[in-house]
Order: structure tokens, then sequence, then C-alpha cells
């Protein structure tokens, strides 16, 4: 008889590098804007990220074999809008419901996920992001210290 071995994902958490982008897009715009400055090839995944039945984000992935580097760029960000909630007088109002895949970053509008090899590439990636346009502002995020990290395993 087999016996079969399950990993929680709790315990599982890759090494990887995390940046923090600020930018007032749609996310298929900051895709093809990071391939277009980063020279990438994200393509939008069929599968999103669903962290409950209201909460679905938005995955972009690529994985450059050349580099043995993947790049994941998640939507921080998910709006599930329903109707009549509220019941009464205001049954057929509108209310929206906004929740975070990173709950203690709720200013962050993507995170961008490198897992590579290579020794830290972060701080390049970092200034080149700076240079684009229409972006706000990038930065590293310290992994370690992210409570929800564990909804950034793909």
């Amino acid at each position: 008889m087999l016996t079969t071995h399950k990993i929680s994902a709790e315990l599982y958490f890759d090494t990887f590098e995390l940046l923090a982008i600020h930018a007032a897009l749609e996310d298929y715009t900051i895709a093809y804007t990071l391939n277009k400055y980063l020279k990438l090839n994200l393509s939008r995944c069929k599968r999103d990220i669903r962290l409950s039945n209201l909460a679905s984000f938005s995955l972009f992935e690529w994985m450059d074999k050349l580099s043995e580097t993947n790049w994941i760029l998640f939507k921080n960000q998910s709006d599930k809008e329903q109707e009549g909630l509220l019941g009464g007088l205001f049954d057929n109002d509108k209310t929206t419901t906004i929740n975070y895949l990173v709950s203690e970053r709720k200013e962050v509008d993507y995170f961008l996920k490198i897992q590579s090899d290579e020794s830290s590439i972060i701080n390049d990636i970092v200034n080149e992001v700076n240079k684009i346009p229409d972006v706000l502002t990038a930065y590293a995020i310290d992994v370690e210290k992210l409570r929800s990290r564990k909804n950034l395993i793909t």
C-alpha cells in the first residue's frame, strides 16, 4: 500500500523577490508596459488567484528559459460589485466589496514576483521600472515581513 504525503501551503515558501508597483493603469496595460520597457513577455494566465468566492486577482506570467527566471505580475486589488445587499429602501443600490491580495500593503496596485537563481537583481529592476513614465513609484518589498505572503505562492 502506498502512502500519500501532502505538503501544506503554509509550510512551503518559495524564495523570491517582490517588487511593489504604484500605477493607475489597468492590469493588461501595466503588463504591456513592463513587457515593453523590461523586455519581458508577460501574458495573461487562464486562471486567476482566488482567495474566496468574492475575491479574484488577475495574474500575468512569463518563464524566461534562457535565464531561468519566472516573472509573475499580480493585481493587488479585487473589486466585486453586488446588487441589492442593503435591503429595504436601498434595495436597488449596488455595493462594491474591495479585497486585497496582500492586505497589509493596500496602497500597492501591483506586485511583480521574481523567482530566479541569479543573485539579487531586484535593485536593477526597481531602477528600470521607476524610469517608466506611467509608473508613479516602484520599490522592493521584504517578503519575510509580509503576513500574507502565502497568498503569493502560485
